[in-house]
């Protein structure tokens, strides 16, 4: 097992990263037994702490700013490694974890930088590179850590539940082929293998739902927000203490995806007048670099003044925001 992280000089391609790389997936399947690798375990946690730069990443290379397949390669996934190790770690030996200066901000940085992609890969592999993500923090008992320490990173407990969900969706829907044609089924469904995933309805929502907003916490507190979206072919509308859609050509509205059930369902519709002022559709959602299809979302059914208009810029919604006049 390997016991130290390091950083590769411009002289250092290919098959020395390549291999380094490889160290990292082996120390993360190691990390089973910490008893047996005791030693050897801390001291890569040390090394893994002194080592991080300021932003939280564990790049091998000396700066991000190269091609996208390999800043997704050398960059992001040693860091999503590295955040791995600490996160097996932290669920394996709790006790020894928070003796080690330094530990649990480093983790916590290491989690939140991982989030900076939403875990998609260079390009066309973006489905790609979600799985790979999802493999890798599967090894370091991300369920585990989900379950038991979800607020240690709320922003990687959020982000990372949306691939789940995005996967998962993917699936139930029979949205499963790369851009190349090429189909994921059977590694999407062992990536998602072991996680407690529910049965659900996704609802888009982009006004006093939304988090911090005057229906949030009655509502939607107990529902799973999967992160930030945007719908495509909607516009919004400040109606005074509420806003709503309507369908556009080139309009854009921001708002979040949570995921709710049957109860929860029923509660909005009744909120939401459904079926009157407001009817429920379906529609998609661009979500965290993945899009959710079959995305409730609820459209105004009475006629509005264009003044009312918010732009995309002035988004997201907020009561007692001034948006008269604007177009």
């Amino acid at each position: 097992m390997i016991t130290q992280f390091r950083r590769f000089n411009e002289e250092n391609i290919g098959r020395e990263l390549d291999d380094f790389v490889e160290d990292l997936r082996g120390a993360l399947d190691e990390l089973v037994d910490i008893d047996t690798v005791q030693n050897e375990a801390r001291q890569l946690m040390e090394s893994l702490i002194k080592e991080q730069d300021e932003d939280g990443f564990w790049g091998i290379i000396p700066s991000p700013r190269v091609d996208g397949d390999i800043r997704v390669a050398y960059w992001y996934e040693t860091t999503y490694i590295a955040s791995a190790l600490m996160m097996k770690y932290w669920i394996n030996a709790l006790a020894e974890a928070e003796i080690i200066e330094g530990f649990e901000k480093a983790l916590t940085k290491g989690l939140k930088a991982s989030t900076g992609r939403g875990f998609s890969g260079h390009g066309f592999d973006d489905i790609r590179g979600r799985l790979s993500a999802v493999k890798i923090f599967k090894k370091g008992k991300v369920a585990d850590f989900l379950d038991q320490f979800p607020n240690l990173c709320p922003v990687f407990t959020e982000v990372f539940s949306g691939v789940l969900e995005g996967l998962k969706h993917a699936l139930e829907n029979n949205h499963t082929q790369g851009a190349w044609g090429e189909d994921y089924k059977q590694e999407m469904e062992k990536a998602l293998h072991g996680f407690p995933l529910g049965d659900g309805f996704l609802v888009f929502v982009y006004g006093t739902l939304m988090k911090g907003n005057s229906n949030h916490k009655r509502f939607l507190s107990n529902a799973k927000c999967l992160g930030t979206g945007v719908v495509v072919g909607y516009t919004l509308y400040d109606l005074g203490s509420y806003p709503g859609v309507k369908h556009s050509k080139e309009g854009v509205v921001k708002g979040e995806v949570y995921k709710i059930n049957t109860d929860m369902l029923r509660d909005l519709d009744l909120l939401e007048g459904e079926g009157s002022l407001y009817l429920r559709e379906k529609t998609k959602v661009i979500c965290e670099n993945q899009q959710f299809n079959d995305v409730y979302i609820y459209i105004y059914n009475n006629s509005v003044s264009k003044n009312k208009c918010i732009p995309f810029k002035k988004q997201p919604w907020r009561y007692n925001d001034n948006y008269s006049g604007q177009e």
